[in-house]
């Protein structure tokens, strides 16, 4: 995406920026430069850029430094001097991503600074706390922006579509120009999906958060991080950045609990739980047909009955930091009113979303790509199922390979059937998770079907009333990423056409038309 922005005086930008963010002595700054974009990305370059040589997970980007300059790059960012640099400016620094986050905020004034900010990080469970703190403020009448990873939605509804892998978190230029963009149209809260690789990358180096929300941590993004260790460390940069004014609010039924707790340290701490004493616990959870009731129990005994409009059962744990979130941002809110609004309709893309075109069975798309989401998905939809589960996953390429037999044996436990498939193979050859997912079956009760589309159409045939058919791993996305190619592909959407196929004729929502079967 070109971003439109006014030009910003590069002595300007460095002038605004904390002391130690950059070496004069060793800078060679020049004539009057006018900087338009800031990138980390030579192909982005164009008059007017300044270039971040950051090293990154493959490359060096000094390499590439040439390519800026012949993109027309106005100015280059670097660790060390570059004396063959001799037209353009050259700023040294001592941590480039560091940089890039600071002067990408700089370059907009700082627009976190003109907000309440509220950051989301957890393995599983962003998304959906960040529409339920959106729903939350909406009931209260208060504009917010939100951004995550199925897009970024502003105040007044403006939608858009998330940047390219990963996506969660936008390199910090985009990120601060949505947040810039928010503020003009006058958002009072920034709820911000915060992912392990913003937090490693330095996406949000320097970034007030005035709440920062821990939804649970379990083993995911290996392939990248290494270790869970390094996975852990990643997560706990966003706790350890807060200050004394700050809030931290922490799921206390989580195993990693102490160690946010620990890193909140300088914070206040507000815990959250469905099983043990809280700030705010959970009670009598129940959940079906796509709602979940329960009663929150604040420790000073306040309680409120929440009527939640999506499912299943988890997203109890989900709403509970959501409400905790809305509290300590806004301490003086009507927080049974906004509560209230958590009956209407709320649309979650790809998170337990329900094709419901008037088939005697059950459709759900999700996002759930790791063992402990399919643990905890499975566990929450059988009790609501009349007949059997039946499942369709694979798992993306270039990832944990660990974790690949592990949901085999996960689905084996409580399936009548699952296909095996691919799914977003990147740079990996399509058929090697594969064979790592079938390699953990010890019976069977599975299919391998390498094409998608065609695994989604099995499963719907094979579906008898009372059935559920769970389609995993893609949630809301879009678009299948191969080495080579971009293949536009929507769970969703193949679900309702398999489904029409079948006689049952859905709306573009997934809800059943005038000319669908009751």
């Amino acid at each position: 995406m070109k971003f439109a922005v006014e030009e910003r005086e590069l002595v300007e930008l460095l002038h605004m920026l904390p002391p130690g963010s950059w070496d004069p002595k060793r800078s060679s700054l020049g004539q009057r430069t006018m900087i338009s974009l800031v990138t980390p990305d030579s192909r982005e370059c164009r008059p007017g850029a300044m270039f971040v040589a950051i090293s990154g997970t493959r490359l060096d980007g000094a390499s590439y430094i040439a390519n800026a300059l012949c993109a027309g790059a106005t100015c280059v960012v670097a660790e060390t001097e570059h004396p063959e640099v001799q037209d353009v400016p050259v700023v040294v620094v001592s941590n480039c991503r560091e940089f890039l986050s600071l002067v990408s905020q700089a370059f907009f004034n700082f627009p976190a600074r003109r907000m309440k900010m509220i950051g989301i990080t957890g393995t599983s469970g962003k998304t959906s706390t960040a529409y339920l703190i959106r729903r939350l403020l909406q009931g209260l009448g208060i504009a917010c922006v939100m951004i995550g990873t199925t897009g970024y939605i502003m105040p007044d509804g403006e939608f858009f579509p998330p940047d390219a892998l990963p996506a969660t978190t936008p390199e910090a230029f985009a990120l601060n120009w949505y947040l810039d963009h928010a503020v003009h149209l006058g958002a009072q809260v920034a709820v911000v999906e915060v992912s392990s690789f913003a937090l490693a990358f330095d996406r949000v180096h320097g970034m007030r958060f005035d709440c920062g929300v821990f939804t649970n941590f379990s083993q995911d993004h290996m392939g990248y991080h290494g270790t869970m260790d390094a996975y852990l460390a990643a997560k706990l940069r966003l706790f350890t950045s807060l200050d004394e004014g700050s809030v931290a609010v922490l799921n206390a039924d989580d195993p990693s609990f102490p160690a946010f707790k620990h890193a909140a340290g300088r914070s206040h701490v507000r815990t959250f739980s469905l099983e043990r004493a809280a700030d705010l616990r959970g009670d009598h959870v129940v959940s079906a047909v796509g709602r979940t009731a329960f009663q929150v129990v604040a420790r000073d005994g306040v309680t409120f009955d929440v009527d939640l409009s999506i499912g299943p059962a988890f997203q109890a744990s989900n709403c509970l930091a959501a409400i905790s979130s809305v509290d300590a941002v806004e301490p003086t809110c009507d927080l049974g009113k906004a509560i209230q609004s958590l009956a209407a309709p709320l649309y979650v893309p790809g998170r337990y979303e329900r094709i419901d075109c008037g088939q005697p069975f059950e459709v759900v798309v999700d996002y759930a790509h790791t063992p402990e989401e399919f643990s905890a998905l499975f566990s929450a939809v059988l009790p609501t199922v009349r007949g059997d589960l039946l499942a369709v996953f694979g798992s993306v390429g270039a990832d944990d390979r660990e974790k690949r037999p592990i949901m085999a044996r996960l689905a084996e436990d409580v399936c009548r059937w699952s296909f095996v498939t691919v799914e977003d193979p990147r740079h990996e050859d399509a058929s090697i998770a594969v064979r790592d997912i079938e390699s953990g079956f010890t019976t069977d009760r599975f299919t391998v079907i390498e094409d998608r589309r065609q695994a989604i159409r099995s499963a719907i045939a094979m579906a008898r009333p009372g059935d559920m058919v769970l389609v995993l791993g893609r949630g809301h996305e879009t678009i299948m990423y191969y080495e080579h190619e971009d293949v536009v592909f929507d769970d969703r959407e193949e679900a309702r056409l398999a489904l029409h196929d079948h006689g049952y004729v859905c709306n573009a929502d997934g809800r059943q038309s005038q000319e669908g079967r009751r």
